[in-house]
């Protein structure tokens, strides 16, 4: 089955393909989650930058804002063992930073999906930088 909608692939697959151009990631939709986004915070979105500050100086660099919202922070590769942690420092940034409105979950397949895609871009950028000719120039040597 082939699909676009990330609630499907939650409601009926049991393996799954990310597939553009050629095939990113496999695995389940929880081990997809658990490998590229593990935990998002919701809260306003003025709050989001002081917020992402605050938990990269508290052991946490992996947060991102996410790039589908203003109002969402993404925080990769959590384990179990580190959630106690997770929840402390969001505790910390309630108290120091006057936080009010906030939520943490699990990371959604759809987040999976939209770190699957940032990470094969930026691959694929890093990976052409500083050429000038089209790939198919490249491979018959020829600067038509």
């Amino acid at each position: 089955m082939t699909t676009h909608s990330m609630e499907e692939v939650d409601a009926l697959a049991t393996r799954v393909g990310i597939i553009a151009s050629k095939m990113l990631a496999v695995g389940t939709p929880a081990s997809l989650k658990s490998r590229f986004a593990t935990y998002e915070i919701h809260l306003p979105a003025s709050q989001v930058s002081p917020v992402l500050d605050y938990f990269h100086s508290h052991s946490f660099p992996s947060a991102h804002a996410s790039m589908d919202t203003l109002t969402r922070i993404s925080v990769s590769g959590v384990k179990e063992d580190d959630l106690p942690q997770l929840l402390d420092v969001l505790e910390g940034a309630k108290r120091d930073l006057g936080v009010d409105q906030v939520t943490i979950q699990e990371a959604s397949t759809e987040t999976a999906f939209l770190e699957i895609v940032k990470q094969h871009n930026i691959q694929e950028e890093e990976r052409h930088e500083g050429r000038k000719d089209p790939w198919w120039k490249r491979l018959r040597g020829s600067k038509e």
